[in-house]
């Protein structure tokens, strides 16, 4: 099954919680996130608690700083995973707080073009210019 989808679910949770060059080894890994010892070393275990993923499935953990253990994964759509992956606070690479996003679309709210400087926030808050407009826009951080 070294080919399947299930597989290489499998192989990438190992690989972020435990190759420290993995790209994404600092947000799991290093942050202390764990795949259970039942299914560390056996693909047959993950394989009779998860089952098959689903076509175009992505296994994500529901508690977000838990770990990979069957109590707190599930197969989610790629889609899914990656809405899930980036939300605000949850998403482990966010520059922001929810408390910075109230902040920035308040100051924004009736203010005077000619003094509201969202490049200046933008550096102010180590973001980008993009980044303060996709806030403002609410294409970014929706769920507040």
């Amino acid at each position: 099954m070294s080919n399947t989808q299930t597989y290489k679910a499998w192989i990438d949770i190992k690989t972020r919680c435990y190759n420290k060059n993995a790209e994404n080894y600092k947000y799991y890994g290093e942050s202390g996130v764990k795949v259970c010892e039942r299914w560390l070393y056996s693909f047959e275990n993950f394989y009779e608690d998860m089952g098959e993923a689903p076509k175009g499935g992505s296994i994500s953990r529901k508690n977000d700083t838990g770990d990979y253990e069957l109590n707190n994964c599930k197969w989610i759509s790629r889609s899914s995973n990656s809405s899930e992956a980036f939300r605000g606070s949850k998403n482990v690479k966010a520059k922001l707080t929810e408390e910075q996003v109230l902040c920035i679309r308040a100051l924004a709210v009736g203010a005077n073009p000619n003094y509201y400087r969202g490049p200046l926030l933008a550096l102010e808050l180590n973001t980008s210019r993009q980044s303060i407009n996709n806030i403002l826009q609410r294409r970014t951080w929706t769920h507040i």
